[in-house]
């Protein structure tokens, strides 16, 4: 539901860039919490989102399951409370905790809405099976509106409306991470490739987004370039996608990865094969705690080798 508290700030304040939030957040039916900090009522929302569960000493492998996270947003206070009861450690399935006191930042960037808890180092637990500290993270709809509105690239599907990207440690042996498998970054991508006097150049794109599409069961991952553009004079290409990469879950979060990949190019609202535009080698890696960084190398077409570094959760824009 879409607060009306929030519809009236975003159109007295944020005039200028009404389109984006329209598309990052009413577009979606999102609006994360209330704008307003004239009411002590709380709010209570439910998160369904992925646990990547590591061992501490890096001796076990790391685990993958379905999470789900009620947050509890006191209005006045500006306090939340944390809780599930869906926690898999191990092989025990009914992990649970609810953890209270943590400090909570709610606030607009003209990509949507970012809720930001620094971490909490000794949160109050109240109930549950196990022990938290370190708990901290960011819920946010502000980068899904970037692509929301891109037909049919892939199967007419959308990314997830909202990212929830928390970061805690269970007792002394686990550490989790929370994900979402459809989720975009943005950042700039760098790109160096020799120019018909073989003079080696290099062209800087701000508008790089990278939606990756997880599939959990085959271990397998699809990856959507949006706005690509390789060099100075180049096309704007509005979607690649490079599809049956390989996905590799680590200590350090996650990897994306495959080789000689021919892609299918978004053009004339159709999807097709195009192996101009080759991948030579891709690489993608998620790090972080919370899990909010990443970084990728390709080379294309035996012409263009690039370097990305960027967020799924971006502060500013």
């Amino acid at each position: 539901m879409f607060h009306s508290c929030c519809f009236k700030i975003y159109i007295s304040k944020k005039n200028s860039i009404m389109n984006k939030l329209l598309i990052g957040t009413a577009c979606l039916g999102v609006c994360l919490i209330s704008c307003s900090k004239e009411t002590t009522s709380e709010q209570t929302t439910t998160y369904n989102t992925y646990n990547l569960v590591t061992a501490v000493d890096g001796k076990s492998d790391p685990q993958v399951a379905k999470g789900s996270y009620g947050i509890t947003y006191d209005l006045g206070t500006s306090l939340a409370t944390i809780a599930t009861n869906s926690l898999q450690l191990g092989t025990s399935s009914n992990g649970k905790f609810q953890a209270g006191g943590i400090t909570y930042n709610s606030y607009l960037t003209d990509l949507g809405q970012i809720i930001q808890f620094p971490v909490k180092l000794s949160p109050t637990l109240s109930t549950g099976s196990v022990d938290v500290t370190s708990i901290g993270g960011y819920v946010s709809n502000a980068l899904a509106g970037a692509v929301y509105n891109t037909p049919g690239i892939i199967s007419n599907s959308s990314p997830e409306s909202v990212v929830v990207a928390l970061s805690y440690n269970v007792g002394p042996d686990y550490k989790v991470r929370t994900f979402q498998k459809d989720i975009c970054y943005i950042g700039a991508t760098s790109t160096m490739y020799s120019d018909k006097d073989g003079k080696v150049q290099q062209y800087v794109n701000e508008d790089f987004t990278y939606r990756i599409v997880m599939d959990l069961d085959n271990k397998k991952a699809t990856v959507v370039l949006y706005n690509a553009k390789f060099a100075d004079k180049a096309p704007v290409l509005k979607g690649i996608v490079i599809e049956g990469l390989k996905l590799e879950f680590n200590n350090a979060g996650y990897t994306i990865t495959g080789k000689d990949i021919v892609p299918k190019i978004w053009s004339d609202n159709t999807l097709l094969e195009n192996p101009k535009f080759i991948f030579n080698n891709f690489r993608f890696d998620a790090t972080g705690e919370p899990l909010v960084t990443g970084r990728s190398v390709f080379e294309v077409a035996g012409m263009y080798t690039g370097s990305f570094n960027g967020r799924c959760v971006i502060l500013t824009k």
